[in-house]
């Protein structure tokens, strides 16, 4: 059946075969031309042609061939569309991307800045304590400085007194070699005359009671000097120590040791630390004396 039978056909109601699928056609084609004459109708407001408007409409079947153009046109119009979206994406995409470029900039700058301060302040601080240093061994070296001149000071007063010491035991060896020699000769002379014999017997008397004296006065001195220096421990009432003393004739201390305990161990230490704090002893200017009884002696300790 050509096109004017379908088109005849129509006008008396029948329906040929296959013409229900082309009716379907047909709606699509009108609907179509519906769309592309509202697409052409926008347009007229921006530049409207020159249109005859024909007096009647001729309905025709579309092809394949006449949706072509129209379909590439829409697909022309979507893909400029989307080449606008994806540039306008792009644009964004830049404009994001500056901005994050200029934000790790200035990060990079505020970190840059923030390091060189904190290189400069470790540097200030290495300084400062370099000049600490310096300073703390300037006065080290001052003070070791000072501490020598004191030592030095100390060695020659030492060695001064030393010598005077020294000086003072040659007079006192000096004083004492003549008083036995000038002894020795008056006991040769009491041999030959009894009178003599007397009086030195006399004299020897009186000088065992000076002696005595002397000894008593001296052992009563150096206990004064010891328990004045002595700190007796708490709880040694009525405890006694017997210390064993040994001098130098100078009245140095020689030794000193424990010959009867006390019982009281602190007792013991603390009258021997006693004894030991005195830098020197009363003692008897006669070395007989002396020898007798003060080169070693006993001597109690009661608190």
């Amino acid at each position: 059946m050509n096109r004017a039978e379908e088109r005849h056909a129509a006008d008396k109601g029948e329906v040929p075969e296959g013409g229900q699928n082309k009716r379907h056609l047909i709606s699509s084609v009108v609907l179509h031309v519906f769309v592309l004459a509202a697409f052409a109708f926008s347009w007229s407001f921006s530049s409207p042609p020159d249109i005859v408007v024909p007096k009647y409409l001729e309905a025709r079947v579309a092809t394949e061939a006449d949706l072509a153009p129209l379909k590439a046109k829409k697909e022309a119009e979507s893909r400029e569309k989307q080449a606008a979206l994806d540039a306008q994406r792009r644009a964004q995409e830049e404009k994001k991307r500056q901005q994050n470029a200029a934000k790790k900039k200035r990060e990079a700058e505020a970190k840059a800045k923030a390091e060189a301060q904190k290189k400069a302040e470790q540097e200030k601080a290495r300084i400062a304590k370099i000049k600490k240093e310096e300073e703390r061994k300037q006065k080290e070296e001052a003070r070791r400085r000072q501490e020598k001149a004191l030592q030095e000071k100390k060695q020659r007063e030492e060695a001064e007194r030393k010598s005077r010491e020294q000086q003072e035991l040659a007079r006192k060896e000096q004083a004492r070699k003549e008083r036995e020699q000038a002894l020795a000769e008056r006991l040769a002379q009491a041999e030959d005359e009894a009178r003599r014999r007397a009086e030195v017997a006399q004299r020897q008397s009186e000088q065992a009671a000076f002696e005595a004296s002397e000894t008593e006065r001296y052992l009563g001195l150096i206990k004064q000097r010891i328990e004045g220096r002595w700190h007796k421990p708490p709880n040694s009432q009525g405890q006694t120590v017997v210390l064993g003393i040994e001098l130098f004739p100078t009245g140095e201390l020689r030794g000193v040791k424990v010959r009867q305990s006390s019982g009281n161990p602190a007792l013991d230490q603390s009258a021997q630390v006693a004894v030991r704090s005195v830098r020197r002893f009363p003692v008897p200017e006669s070395s007989t004396l002396f020898d007798k009884q003060f080169r070693s002696f006993a001597m109690s300790f009661t608190p």
